[in-house]
């Protein structure tokens, strides 16, 4: 028996997210193989084998020559995810602005008792690096 490979793992998860996004029904064509590679940033052998294993459970049945089908809607797990405990806010033109300022203070007297904490970040370079503080702050 062939092994998963990490990647078909993680399209395997991804799938039923993607098809209850989309509000697939039982008997609607999912997206293509290319589609579904590009979408979750992984090769189409990838893809063709997380498909392989879902027609495997009953999930989706391939029809040759004319696609992927649904044939019952997959359990999607629920996530044990636990809220971010902070509020980014990034200055736009830097926190020596009053205007700016004056957002983060209302928004840190906002957040008085509710165990959160305000992240400032202060930019003056373009959206260049406002999207890089972003995305810094995502990772935390």
């Amino acid at each position: 028996m062939k092994k998963k490979s990490p990647k078909a793992n993680f399209v395997e998860r991804e799938l039923p997210g993607l098809i209850a996004r989309q509000r697939l029904a039982a008997g609607d064509l999912i997206p293509s193989e290319n589609s579904l590679a590009s979408l979750l940033g992984v090769s189409r052998s990838t893809v063709r084998q997380a498909i392989s294993l879902l027609e495997g459970e009953g999930i989706l049945r391939g029809e040759q020559g004319c696609g992927t089908f649904l044939v019952r809607m997959p359990k999607i797990p629920k996530l044990d995810v636990t809220p971010p405990k902070f509020i980014a806010y990034v200055c736009d033109g830097g926190i020596d602005n009053p205007f700016m300022a004056s957002i983060a203070r209302g928004v840190e007297e906002g957040m008085v008792g509710n165990g959160m904490q305000l992240c400032v970040r202060s930019t003056t370079k373009g959206v260049e690096h406002e999207a890089e503080i972003i995305r810094l702050f995502c990772k935390t």
